[in-house]
């Protein structure tokens, strides 16, 4: 059974304070989604690798040479925002294409990831970013790959400007491998528009006990 830990966003509080101070002065575009709600952390038994982003990226990257059919290249990029991984992503260019991909990285020595096989994370995006297409991702590993299609359809409304989806997909067989340097996380475009922002958290990376196996 899962248990869920709530973590207050005391940042992205107080950049709220300030932009809701800014709107009463004026009117003016803002970036950052309004009132984002810091999700909840969920935890669970066999968990190998966990990044929850609260301090930093935690050494994810924008995975450059990694990109098929996807020249948004200029407006991409990975950065840190409201206690989650904000990556940026331009398709627009690529509507007619029905694989475009863009990938973002983790490379960290000798991983202990054996016997993973599942993986899920939270996704925090604006709907109006797109007006056509689909998504589907992928956990990438040197030795396998998970991936699951996303219908955004199912994504919780948080506000009109951000919904959120919960991601989760399954290895076909647990890694055998004791170590891995890196994991990358593909996002593939299907006939899509989408010129905004990801906003990934809770990325969990868990495996399967001896007495599940």
């Amino acid at each position: 059974m899962k248990r869920m830990i709530v973590k207050t966003n005391k940042g992205l509080l107080k950049r709220m304070g300030a932009v809701a101070l800014a709107m009463c002065l004026t009117v003016t575009s803002v970036n950052l989604p309004s009132f984002m709600v810091k999700a909840e952390q969920t935890t669970q038994d066999n968990v190998l690798k966990s990044w929850s982003f609260d301090t930093d990226v935690q050494g994810w990257e924008y995975a450059t040479g990694w990109e098929y059919q996807y020249t948004g290249i200029e407006n991409s990029g990975v950065s840190f925002d409201g206690e989650m991984l904000k990556v940026d992503v331009d398709y627009s260019q690529d509507a007619d294409k029905g694989y475009s991909k863009m990938v973002i990285k983790h490379w960290e020595s000798e991983m202990a990831l054996q016997g993973l096989s599942e993986v899920e994370w939270d996704l925090y995006f604006n709907p109006s970013s797109m007006t056509k297409g689909s998504f589907s991702m992928e956990l990438f590993t040197d030795v396998g790959v998970a991936s699951a299609s996303l219908d955004m359809s199912k994504a919780e409304v948080i506000n009109d400007n951000l919904h959120k989806l919960h991601v989760s997909m399954s290895f076909t067989e647990p890694i055998a491998t004791e170590t891995l340097d890196q994991v990358a996380i593909q996002i593939i475009g299907a006939n899509t528009n989408f010129k905004g922002s990801f906003w990934f958290d809770n990325i969990v990376l868990s495996g399967t006990s001896e007495s599940e196996g």
